[in-house]
């Protein structure tokens, strides 16, 4: 996620100099390889981006979608994208904790995806700050809430100062079963001398080649030669806690 204060356009003016060029949609940056060196020349390579592509394969099986894109007046710069994001995902939004406010009186447990939230500490106050805020601003109040699902950190479980506890005493607090199914699996591992001794040689391989770019491209060319190609997938490093 993009922070700071350039808008869209003026980020893409003051990367216009350079040869890696920068398409700004829903506050990503998706970095483009290109020897453009001109506003214009960015402009025209914008129409080839992946949302312009995405759109044109949806207009042709769209005809309003179609007649859109040809007209003169399409509203597809970044500042115009990133608006009607954040206009639909508004609606979303309120869609949903609508539905969550109404089933609440019928006492109807919900797991909804509400939104990322970016944090500049992960303290309990901070944390139990942003729920509130992000709460409030959806019209959900805590003190209605009845039951919490966090990992087994002390900073969401404290009993003092929990972000569990914060949130709302009275409101059941869960350890994520996914998470305890991932301790217990990590554990599992461990005990196991087979399985571990071969994730630990697995782990070491790919450190040994992805600390190399020489030895990625003998891992490519054996891949090749043995008629695999890049259906065997590509080397990608274990996660230290999944």
């Amino acid at each position: 996620m993009a922070v700071g204060q350039t808008t869209p356009n003026e980020f893409m003016m003051n990367q216009s100099s350079q040869t890696s060029k920068a398409i700004w949609v829903d506050e990503h940056i998706l970095h483009v390889r290109s020897t453009v060196t001109n506003p214009e020349a960015v402009i025209a390579r914008e129409l080839n981006s992946n949302l312009s592509q995405l759109l044109k394969l949806m207009g042709s099986s769209t005809t309003d979608l179609k007649k859109w894109l040809q007209s003169k007046v399409t509203y597809t710069s970044p500042d115009n994208i990133n608006e009607l994001l954040n206009i639909m995902g508004q609606m979303i939004s309120r869609k949903l904790t609508s539905q969550i406010r109404e089933d609440g009186l019928t006492r109807t447990a919900h797991a909804e995806f509400l939104g990322l939230y970016h944090v500049d500490k992960t303290g309990a106050v901070t944390l139990f700050n942003t729920i509130k805020d992000v709460t409030l601003r959806l019209g959900l109040p805590l003190d209605l809430c009845r039951g919490q699902c966090y990992d087994g950190a002390a900073v969401m479980s404290g009993v003092k100062n929990g972000v569990a506890t914060k949130v709302n005493p009275k409101a059941l607090y869960i350890h994520c079963y996914a998470h305890s199914l991932n301790l217990v699996a990590q554990d599992t591992t461990k005990d196991c001398s087979v399985m571990r001794d071969s994730l630990d040689l697995r782990n070491e391989l790919i450190k040994l080649i992805k600390s190399s770019p020489k030895k990625e491209t003998w891992l490519k060319t054996i891949k090749k030669c043995s008629g695999e190609g890049d259906s065997a997938g590509k080397v990608k490093i274990f996660s230290s806690t999944r």
